[in-house]
């Protein structure tokens, strides 16, 4: 079975994995789900900057610790550090996943990428100067990332977002293209995406010449609404077995 490095997105952390996670443990795979937030290394200690290169940082080192050959599964703005930490790690990355996810190419930034295209749907972020970090207003959190999970699932995971740094999201990423083609990539798009919306999601993979290998009937957070049949997907991806497309059960 693979060694499979689960990556999560903006204002979230590691906790929106677990269910897919246990799915793809009990498959018999061995997975990581690093929080890419930098935690201080003593209770007295401040916490370390939240930056682009941080977050890379934290995905190579993940990478270093799991069995070769590794896959990673990166969701919305993790698909920007996991590109870069995927060129930045020799050989030990076979495949990038990429879940309704960011897709950059040499240069682009998360706000470069959101800018490619227009958006019927603006994201209602609040931004904190001071802090340098932006969080979603509580009224957006349910429609734009959550609007098919169940009411329970949906209230939960609500109460686990938090502010998201500005710095990861607004640093151009530096890739090296010859490498990052001599790795296997595709892309799972979420066709009732509010977040990202599903033209965005497909511009960014065609521009990237990543194919969308899957089209799943679901919001932003699949992980979330749907654990089961994500899992089912990245297990069959991670076995080199085609996708089931498009998929609505």
């Amino acid at each position: 079975m693979a060694s499979i490095i689960l990556i999560h997105g903006a204002w979230q952390g590691s906790w929106v994995w677990k269910d897919v996670k246990n799915e793809l443990q009990a498959l018999g795979h061995v997975v990581q789900t690093p929080d890419l937030a930098v935690p201080p290394k003593t209770e007295s200690e401040p916490q370390s900057p939240a930056t682009l290169e941080a977050y890379i940082n934290c995905i190579t080192d993940a990478i270093a610790r799991a069995p070769e050959p590794v896959i990673l599964v990166s969701h919305s703005m993790g698909g920007i550090p996991a590109t870069v930490a995927a060129t930045r790690t020799g050989k030990r990355v076979s495949k990038l996943i990429y879940l309704a996810a960011f897709v950059p190419c040499d240069g682009d930034s998360l706000l470069t990428l959101t800018n490619l295209q227009h958006s019927e749907h603006q994201l209602p972020l609040i931004f904190d100067d001071a802090a340098k970090a932006t969080t979603v207003a509580e009224d957006g959190i349910i429609p734009f990332f959550l609007a098919d999970a169940s009411v329970g699932c949906a209230a939960y995971a609500k109460s686990k977002f938090t502010p998201q740094p500005l710095a990861p999201i607004t640093t151009p990423a530096a890739l090296d293209h010859l490498v990052l083609e001599s790795i296997s990539r595709c892309y799972i798009l979420c066709s009732q995406d509010r977040a990202i919306e599903p033209s965005l999601q497909r511009l960014m993979a065609i521009r990237a010449n990543c194919p969308i290998v899957q089209e799943l009937a679901s919001g932003h957070c699949p992980f979330i609404s749907r654990p089961q049949l994500l899992s089912s997907i990245i297990h069959r991806l991670a076995n080199d077995q085609p996708a089931e497309a498009p998929s609505s059960t």
